[in-house]
């Protein structure tokens, strides 16, 4: 995982070790440990089972929210038309997304 600070305010946070997930997320950087963190996607993949194909999930496509370590992704807060891909890596873009909000804790 590598992080790019764009302003004191968020950092572009690129990850690659996880099997199904890769890309780059726009993570807001929080004042105090009770601030919320805001993730968004910017170019991250979501790919099939052996990386023979993916999906692609631009800045509009994926919206969550962490506070306290715990992370709030909605189905609302996904584009519909990647809902489905989404849904089959679930619980490793939980983890994809605790982790890039580590990565800008105050």
């Amino acid at each position: 995982m590598k992080g790019y600070d764009m302003s004191e305010h968020w950092r572009l946070v690129g990850i690659d070790g996880c099997p199904r997930i890769s890309g780059t997320f726009w993570v807001t950087r929080p004042e105090t440990d009770e601030d919320t963190i805001w993730v968004k996607s910017v170019d991250v993949t979501v790919w099939s089972e052996g990386r023979h194909h993916g999906r692609i999930l631009y800045s509009g496509d994926l919206a969550a929210s962490v506070k306290g370590g715990v992370v709030d992704l909605r189905r609302h807060m996904l584009r519909a038309d990647k809902l489905a891909d989404v849904e089959e890596v679930w619980d490793d873009m939980l983890a994809v997304i605790a982790a890039v909000a580590a990565e800008v804790r105050p």
